[in-house]
């Protein structure tokens, strides 16, 4: 599913019928720290002057900026007026969507020709239902490299890019959990499972020209939803799938590790944890030691009796087997790499 997740437009040429009507329009004051910022004047069509450094309104569906410096800017989101998490793409709902931010700017009393505003920010998103907890995905995100971009790690994804470009990839459940509040979709089967969405961000009106080749509103109504899959995929594929330390390091199988867990409860309601945490720490000793000869040197040297050493050597032995049988049991997928996961999210973002 590919859709529009935000839209800002931009214009100087524009009027406004009563900028001083507080019940459409409210007023920032704000003072930047350490300076003494000079109010601005603002005038409209039936001659009132306020002075403020910016004027705004919030409205159902679009937010509205005024400024001196940077004219009206009109922002508003197409896939969040129709679902929480369906995306809206170019055709009947992105154009009901427009229609309803036209009647807003009438009611407000904006005078503007919105069909020509400039386009300066535009987020295309792509979600799909992952194999594995997205939480996973975070070494398969290590590969990918932006061209003059920075890379961020975040708890719920990871974020590349710079001023004027940037694509996040983020668990939809816990954005509309944590950032936006629904509690509802802490329910289990309340959307689809490992949810990701994919969404690059053109911050600049050059880079929403440079990557999009449109200039307006009317520009981007005129397009299919294939032509916006289209440069989706371009725009994934020349900055951002160019991978690089290709390595065949074993990555954590999260769904296998769930089920080896749970089966060591069913075994050892009482002391699971403790177990699993000793069935673990043993391939560490077993890493670092090399060998079972080298244990029980060590033990030796470290003045244990030949029966505690023993004993010692037959617990880790035995942590070891039960680590295998119960492996075979549950067939542990070893073969999930950091690559294999790379090729998961190009087969589900750029092929789909």
């Amino acid at each position: 599913m590919i859709g529009i997740d935000k839209i800002s437009l931009s214009t100087t040429d524009f009027k406004v019928k009563n900028i001083t009507d507080i019940g459409k329009f409210g007023r920032n004051h704000n003072i930047k720290q350490g300076g003494c910022e000079a109010m601005q004047i603002y005038s409209d069509l039936e001659g009132h002057t306020i002075e403020c450094n910016s004027v705004y309104s919030n409205q159902k569906i679009g937010h509205y900026d005024i400024s001196n410096k940077k004219g009206l800017q009109i922002h508003f989101n197409p896939s969040k007026v129709f679902h929480h998490y369906n995306l809206t793409n170019t055709g009947e709902d992105l154009n009901s969507c427009i229609d309803a931010v036209k009647s807003e700017i009438k009611d407000l009393g904006i005078m503007v020709n919105f069909d020509e505003m400039n386009l300066i920010r535009l987020d295309i998103a792509k979600q799909q239902s992952m194999n594995l907890p997205l939480i996973a995905y975070h070494s398969a995100y290590g590969l990918i490299k932006g061209k003059r971009t920075e890379t961020i790690k975040m708890p719920n994804g990871h974020y590349i890019g710079n001023k004027t470009h940037e694509t996040c990839f983020y668990g939809k459940q816990n954005e509309l959990i944590y950032n936006q509040k629904l509690v509802e979709y802490k329910a289990e089967n309340s959307m689809p499972k490992n949810l990701l969405r994919i969404e690059p961000r053109f911050k600049k009106t050059d880079a929403v020209r440079r990557y999009t080749k449109l200039n307006n509103i009317k520009e981007l109504q005129s397009i299919t939803p294939s032509e916006v899959n289209s440069i989706y995929n371009k725009f994934l594929k020349r900055i951002f799938f160019e991978t690089k330390n290709y390595g065949n390091q074993i990555s954590l199988d999260f769904n296998t590790e769930i089920g080896f867990f749970k089966m060591l409860k069913e075994k050892n309601s009482r002391s699971y944890f403790n177990h699993w945490l000793q069935i673990h720490s043993v391939f560490d000793l077993l890493e670092k030691f090399g060998s079972y000869d080298m244990l029980t040197e060590f033990f030796i040297q470290a003045g244990e009796s030949r029966k505690s050493i023993l004993m010692f050597i037959t617990k880790i032995k035995t942590l070891v087997a039960e680590y295998h049988i119960l492996s075979n049991e549950l067939k542990l997928n070893t073969k999930v790499t950091p690559i294999t996961m790379l090729e998961e999210l190009k087969e589900k973002f750029l092929v789909a």
